[in-house]
């Protein structure tokens, strides 16, 4: 370590030389603290962690930006800070496109049996389709928990598994639906979709 620097600074300047073992140990460092925050400003673990992730990604891509010499606390909390706020407005909007298309959904029930049956089928082939995507133990997991009724913590007995575990699965189950039908769909569809799977 050269005179004059602190261990945190040193750190920082391996860091910005690409020292990926520098990284990880700010990346060890931090972590814990940075997700902490992040679980009360989204109040879920899933999505704290996924931004803690994009956290040190941003590090890691902007690390010739850093001055070891101003440390890294305000700006990893302030790259911490805007992403759970993009989070949490990309939230909002959601939910707004989701009573919007819960009202859209309201006006289809006023056309004819014959047309709602026709996407209907077109519905249940997509979402068919979808499933069988999944991971096998995801798409078990979905099925128990959409089709049969099961509670997370019915189905973590059932498999051996942990209700956390469930709840993951599900999660990323829902995300990967979500997308699929957003690719591969009309408005229609994915309308169907998310009253179908998100309490539209």
């Amino acid at each position: 370590m050269k005179e004059g620097k602190t261990y945190q600074q040193e750190l920082l300047y391996r860091m910005k030389a690409g020292e990926e073992a520098a990284f990880r140990q700010i990346f060890d460092q931090y972590k814990d603290r940075l997700f902490t925050y992040c679980c009360k400003v989204t109040k879920s673990e899933v999505h704290a962690e996924e931004i803690v992730h994009d956290v040190f990604l941003k590090i890691w891509q902007l690390r010739h930006t850093i001055d070891p010499n101003l440390g890294i606390d305000a700006f990893l909390f302030t790259i911490t800070k805007n992403l759970a706020l993009n989070y949490l407005e990309k939230t909002a909007r959601e939910h707004k496109g989701r009573e919007q298309l819960k009202s859209y959904f309201q006006q289809l029930r006023h056309k004819n049996h014959t047309e709602d049956m026709i996407v209907s089928d077109e519905y249940q082939k997509l979402l068919k389709k979808a499933i069988e995507l999944l991971p096998p133990q995801r798409k078990l997991v979905f099925r128990m928990s959409r089709f049969e009724g099961m509670s997370h913590a019915e189905i973590a007995t059932a498999l051996c598994l942990s209700p956390g575990t469930i709840k993951n699965h599900m999660i990323h189950a829902l995300k990967f639906l979500k997308r699929y039908f957003q690719v591969h769909s009309d408005l229609t569809l994915l309308l169907f979709f998310l009253c179908q799977f998100f309490s539209c």
